[in-house]
């Protein structure tokens, strides 16, 4: 039996990829630079080294995850057979033993920090050495996403971006796009009729039960009484918890087998369990400062900026798409140490090129095949170059387009093959973005010359005081 075996189990080969996915991250987010600023810091509360604990606590309980999983599924002899040939347990639970002792016996001198790390990651190397002996199919070498822009899975989001960078590492891809279909129009956009179809499913005209779980719910008239405030705040945690997952299952089950696109909807319940990503919160606080000096004080900058300089080398990131390349660090002249050391895993191809009005045919897009991806000069075309809501955002920016200029609105309409009447309601919708800011701006501006025109009389300083805002006068 072998890895792609139709036969080989589909838990089996999942474990064995999330172990690897876990153990990959580890090893990228890894960096010299991060590890020097462990032992620099002397603050009692040390933000480096408590980023360091977190990152090996996070290892610890994915791995050990992985491995209560190893055990509860009914492995066939052959599949067992090949974890104890790559030795897979033994080497997860070496790694869990290191990383435990590392995080409960941290090093405080500065010399002793890189030589245990790099204990560390041999076995880790050594982990992912097995698993690629077992030949695995590998993931999806291309890669597409199809949503709309709202929340979480917006291509301008910062979020978004970094982690598809880190998936596109993690799985040594080859190509990867994010899409995002037109907004109100659900003949072509795939998210907004599934969405439909799950609204349809739900609202079935049955009562979803919120409460089920009461309160002091599993607790005797005797434990009520002893409470303290504590623990009743646990407990109408865990309670408000119960009820969550009762209330998810039973859209589920409402949700499962629901018709869309003339097939059905496939279900499933996630199971509560540690997130693969940790380090939301230093993203943030990467993201929120805004000096340089500040950047560099967040815990894993150093990883932090070297995902964003991959990102620079290999994505084009438009207004409503994200497409990363191998080797798209080439379009700078220059080839990065990921795409020298990594070949590419299907055929080479080159960039999708993005939609171009097709001047022999008005109205009309030219076929992908034959879509210029140089401009005229013979350099890469521009991102966004002919995309309309682009285009019309550059025009107003530059005051050349206006909604009372009706020729310049059927212009825009012929170049860009869009309706006269969708760039009229886009550049109104800029005008009334603008009109709004001013009104704003208006705003504060009348604020801050009320406030610097008050006298000592005007400010009701006990309370000032009391609240702590003291301070904020200036």
């Amino acid at each position: 039996m072998y890895p792609n075996d139709p036969k080989y189990s589909a838990e089996f080969r999942g474990t064995c990829a999330r172990v690897h996915d876990d153990t990959k991250l580890f090893v990228e987010m890894t960096n010299a630079d991060d590890l020097a600023n462990v032992t620099s810091c002397k603050f009692p509360e040390n933000p480096y080294c408590q980023y360091e604990k977190e990152r090996l606590s996070h290892l610890m309980i994915r791995l050990e995850s992985s491995l209560s999983l190893c055990g509860r599924f009914n492995l066939n002899e052959a599949e067992l057979k090949l974890l104890a040939t790559a030795m897979i347990p033994i080497k997860l639970t070496d790694i869990i033993d290191t990383a435990k002792a590392l995080r409960d016996n941290f090093p405080s001198e500065a010399h002793q920090v890189q030589p245990k790390y790099d204990a560390l990651l041999k076995k880790c190397h050594s982990l992912l050495e097995g698993i690629a002996e077992l030949t695995f199919p590998p993931v999806k070498p291309r890669w597409a996403d199809f949503t709309d822009a709202g929340p979480g899975v917006a291509c301008n989001s910062f979020e978004v971006q970094f982690r598809d960078a880190e998936l596109a590492i993690i799985h040594n891809s080859d190509y990867r796009i994010r899409l995002h279909s037109s907004r109100g129009n659900s003949s072509d956009n795939e998210a907004e009729r599934t969405n439909s179809a799950i609204g349809d499913s739900i609202v079935d005209g049955a009562t979803l039960q919120w409460n089920k779980h009461k309160r002091f719910d599993g607790l005797s008239d005797e434990d009520i009484s002893k409470l303290t405030v504590k623990e009743f705040e646990e407990h109408e945690t865990d309670r408000m918890e119960k009820n969550a997952w009762y209330c998810a299952n039973e859209i589920r089950n409402r949700v499962d087998g629901a018709p869309v696109f003339n097939e059905f909807i496939k279900c499933y319940l996630t199971p509560k369990q540690s997130p693969f990503f940790f380090n939301k919160k230093y993203l943030k606080q990467f993201q929120s400062c805004t000096a340089a000096e500040s950047k560099q004080q967040v815990p894993g900058y150093h990883y932090i900026t070297n995902v964003l300089n991959f990102i620079e080398r290999h994505y084009r990131i438009g207004e409503l798409y994200m497409e990363y390349i191998r080797d798209g660090c080439r379009e700078n002249g220059e080839v990065c140490k990921k795409c020298s050391e990594k070949d590419w895993v299907g055929p080479r191809f080159s960039r999708v090129p993005a939609p171009y009005p097709d001047p022999d045919k008005p109205g009309h897009y030219m076929s992908v095949f034959n879509t210029p991806t140089t401009d005229n000069n013979g350099q890469l075309r521009e991102v966004d170059d002919v995309a309309p809501r682009a285009v019309i955002k550059r025009l107003y920016k530059a005051g050349t387009i206006s909604s009372d200029n009706v020729e310049q609105l059927k212009e825009v309409s012929s170049r860009y093959c869009v309706e006269e009447k969708d760039v009229a309601s886009y550049v109104k919708h800029l005008e009334e973005l603008k009109m709004m800011s001013a009104i704003r701006e208006n705003e504060r501006r009348k604020k801050r010359e009320k406030e610097c025109s008050k006298t000592y009389e005007d400010y009701d300083w006990n309370t000032l005081i009391d609240s702590g805002k003291l301070n904020s006068l200036k």
